[in-house]
């Protein structure tokens, strides 16, 4: 009976110390949402948003827990000029933010309702800030 007690405390106190899983933060749904832009800058060229010369919204959508999809929304003069399609990113968190990132490679980042989108293409860095 003694080393039945024994072998009881021995499992109980093995379990208290079982290492606890990990409880992940649904990314996909922090991320999600409408982001509207409120200033651009492509090269060396700053400009506010929206102005009279247009806006860009930007749309995520939760696919999983560490991915959603986006698609980008140009307008001028009150008309849609420009959809981009759907694009994939994998979504990693940071210290304070959470990471955007397209096929391996660093979009931007989203910290609390603020988006920061970092693109280049043929040498020109674009820079987007949005607000959800």
């Amino acid at each position: 009976m003694k080393k039945f007690a024994v072998l009881i405390i021995i499992t109980m106190s093995l379990w208290g110390c079982a290492a606890k899983e990990e409880i992940l933060p649904d990314l996909g749904a922090n991320v999600a949402g409408t982001y509207k832009a409120y200033y651009l800058e492509v090269g060396t060229t700053k400009t506010t948003l929206p102005n009279n010369n247009g806006s860009i919204t930007i749309t995520f959508t939760r696919l999983t827990r560490t991915t959603c999809s986006y698609t980008e929304i140009y307008t001028i003069n009150g008309k849609v000029t420009s959809e981009t399609g759907t694009y994939k990113l994998e979504l990693d968190k940071t210290d304070n933010a959470i990471d955007l990132i397209e096929d391996d490679e660093f979009m931007g980042f989203v910290d609390s309702n603020e988006l920061t989108l970092i693109m280049t293409s043929n040498g020109t860095k674009t820079t987007v800030l949005a607000r959800k």
